[in-house]
């Protein structure tokens, strides 16, 4: 990154080269330059600016999609198969939103089909509008499944974020936050409504909901008492017994929220709530050492030359070992999405997606061979007799058998697309995404 006074600036990279140090060949699949057979040099920059570019404004890889013929991503880049290209054999995905800016598509066109290598020009990104357009989307599926809207946004209304337990479901957008209850099969009603601009983040389990509002912790309560607050006619009662530093990270495991600080792990037990104290566990830990994917995802923990992924038990978190190296991770009780790093052959580095589940009989990571295109909030269902995953892909929702993995149903469904959120409720599951939150049952 550069900063407007030409200072460099380094985020994040995997590998980097200096006069005295050269690169490592240490790259990602998404912005490798395979139609310049991996060369490192200013060029492959180039190519690989143009492709987060790209990717930051159209909402999608410059190369993902599916063609009939050349199906990996490696041979769209060699072939010149970008997404805007004319080709009745390439399928871009439904995510991808096309650019109205001719000079800078015509820019994409040179790098993307010519094979021309340059920077794109910044000016023309400037008055870009990057925020994502209102879509107007089909509502209508091919009538295997019963759809509920759930909420309908208002003039200049969004959604932020939603968040869902078995019984409970909270949508946040930029004017309001909404609670509903989600028990009872087929039918979802609102329980209540409220605004809070200073309100940084909310939790929902089956029993509560919390919230953090300036490093303080609040619970919606029905009592009133000297430390409750008032939100527009809802009351939160203040947690006294802990409060988040500055630095804290944290992501939530059903009714556990993991907090990280510097030297401690935190487990708060967001259902064990008793007046103004809530249960809390800890743990030494180095921080730095715990990495966290923290909306809808999980915790790993690099130690000893290990990394160990967190996984949700009947009584808590776990623990176990994985000898991969994890880049991401998200899980649901003990079934998840793991990113890692992998090497081919010829020494490539990319990353793949991969489903995993914990064996609850040895507590070993299983790597199933049912790889995903890319991380994404999946729903688990379970009951007496299977466990089932329910995957969102484009036009579909992709039922799997949670002990293998192996795909059992694809129900169409033109709502649905690759970006798509769901989660498994006591009223069917919950489908998000930009533009709307649906309950989607069998009819």
């Amino acid at each position: 990154m550069v900063s407007p006074n030409k200072e460099v600036k380094f985020i994040d990279t995997d590998a980097y080269g200096t006069p005295n140090c050269p690169h490592k060949g240490v790259l990602l699949d998404e912005i490798r330059d395979y139609l310049y057979a991996n060369q490192i040099d200013k060029n492959s920059d180039a190519f690989a600016f143009a492709v987060l570019v790209f990717q930051l404004l159209a909402y999608t890889h410059p190369f993902k999609g599916i063609h009939k013929i050349h199906k990996t991503l490696k041979d769209r880049i060699i072939h010149k198969i970008p997404v805007f290209l004319t080709d009745t054999n390439l399928l871009p995905p439904k995510c991808y939103q096309p650019l109205q800016n001719a000079q800078l598509q015509s820019q994409f066109e040179a790098i993307f089909v010519k094979g021309d290598r340059f920077l794109i020009d910044e000016k023309e990104i400037d008055v870009i509008n990057i925020h994502a357009p209102s879509i107007t989307r089909p509502r209508i599926s091919h009538g295997e499944l019963s759809m509920q809207n759930i909420y309908q946004l208002s003039k200049n209304e969004y959604f932020n974020y939603v968040k869902a337990s078995k019984k409970l479901l909270l949508i946040k957008t930029n004017q309001r936050f909404l609670l509903f209850d989600v028990s009872n099969y087929g039918y979802v009603q609102k329980k209540c409504e409220f605004q809070g601009q200073e309100i940084e983040d909310a939790f929902v389990t089956d029993k509560n909901l919390l919230i953090k509002e300036k490093n303080n912790l609040y619970y919606l309560t029905e009592y009133v008492t000297s430390s409750t607050k008032e939100i527009n006619g809802q009351f939160f009662q203040s947690v006294q017994n802990f409060q988040f530093s500055p630095l804290s990270r944290w992501v939530q495991y059903q009714h556990i929220l993991a907090v990280v600080e510097d030297n401690l792990l935190k487990y708060i037990h967001l259902d064990e709530i008793n007046k103004s104290f809530i249960g809390i566990r800890q743990t030494p830990a180095f921080g730095q050492g715990l990495h966290l994917t923290a909306m809808n995802g999980s915790l790993w923990q690099q130690t000893g030359g290990k990394q160990y992924i967190f996984y949700q038990t009947d009584t808590g978190l776990a623990t176990v070992p994985v000898s991969l190296e994890i880049l991401q991770s998200q899980f649901v009780d003990n079934v998840g999405i793991i990113a890692y790093k992998s090497q081919n052959a010829d020494q490539e580095i990319s990353i793949k997606n991969v489903f995993c589940q914990v064996s609850g009989f040895t507590a070993k990571l299983e790597i199933s061979t049912q790889s995903v295109h890319q991380m994404k909030t999946f729903a688990l269902k379970k009951n007496n007799t299977q466990s089932l995953v329910f995957e969102p892909m484009d036009n579909a929702l992709l039922i799997r058998l949670a002990k293998d993995f192996q795909p059992l149903q694809e129900v169409k469904c033109d709502l649905l697309s690759e970006e798509t959120q769901v989660f498994d409720t006591q009223a069917g599951i919950i489908a998000f995404e930009g533009d709307f939150c649906m309950l989607l049952n069998n009819k």
